[in-house]
């Protein structure tokens, strides 16, 4: 066996190995850098593309294109209508902890205990507050975009 000390001013710091070891140790490292090294030469590196999209910062400047609304409307309005009530962590669903965060008033509900008041919260935008919305649109004729999340 031969002893071996990794740092020469520690003497707990030393490995203990026969000479056939220390010597297919030193050979496996070098076999291993100099793989590395040929690999390294072989296969440059490719030039890096830059696949974001171009932004226009210009603009259209003194000459806009000409564009007219449907109807001779001056005024576009989206309406985007986001439900999420029902993918937040809940209790009932086998979640640690019902949300806190997205509630208007903090919970100090303990883990594992529902939170009565986010409940409540979220289950009205399902239950009420999204059809309401919804026949307000449908009573004025308006057109909506809907998105929901689904469930986690």
């Amino acid at each position: 066996h031969v002893l071996v000390r990794t740092d020469p001013s520690c003497r707990s710091c030393q490995l203990s190995a026969s000479p056939l070891t220390l010597v297919a140790v030193a050979a496996a490292a070098a076999a291993l850098t100099a793989f590395a090294l040929r690999r390294r030469q072989r296969r440059p590196k490719p030039p890096r593309r830059d696949l974001r999209p171009k932004r226009d910062l210009i603009g259209y400047g003194s000459t806009p294109p000409a564009f007219t609304w449907p109807n001779g409307a001056r005024l576009a309005v989206n309406f985007a209508i986001n439900i999420e009530e029902g993918s937040e962590p809940n209790v009932l669903d086998g979640d640690d902890a019902s949300t806190a965060a997205l509630c208007e008033c903090p919970s100090d509900a303990p883990p594992g205990v529902r939170d009565l008041a986010a409940e409540s919260m979220f289950e009205y935008g399902s239950r009420v507050g999204v059809w309401r919305v919804l026949r307000a649109f449908r009573s004025r004729g308006l057109p909506a975009t809907a998105t929901s999340r689904a469930a986690e």
